[in-house]
């Protein structure tokens, strides 16, 4: 099974309405991860952007599992202090591993 690139992008945007701020992951055909880490505080939220040529599924312990084709994104809100591991996949190949921490 041929193997597909990937990065994950991350920037941190604060907004002002509300002091929400926003993590934002883009997916991307290059052979990286970065960052692996990303580390947020309750209640703000993390986006998935596909800006790769391939459908992405993401797969972790406290979100659903959204296929992501290209172009699409993905928003979830983390509530509770924690840490979750989230996968990037392809079919059935976990292709890159990432890690929300909310404290």
């Amino acid at each position: 099974m041929p193997r597909f690139p990937l990065v994950l992008v991350f920037v941190l945007a604060a907004c002002r309405l509300g002091e929400t701020s926003e993590a934002i992951v883009a997916l991307a055909d290059l052979p990286t991860v970065m960052p692996r880490h990303i580390v947020i505080r309750p209640g703000e939220t993390v986006e998935w952007r596909n800006a790769a040529r391939t459908p992405y599924t993401l797969s972790g312990e406290d979100f659903p599992t959204p296929t992501l084709p290209p172009g699409a994104l993905w928003r979830h809100t983390f509530d509770t202090p924690g840490i979750t591991v989230y996968r990037v996949e392809h079919g059935r190949e976990s292709l890159a591993e990432g890690i929300v921490e909310v404290r």
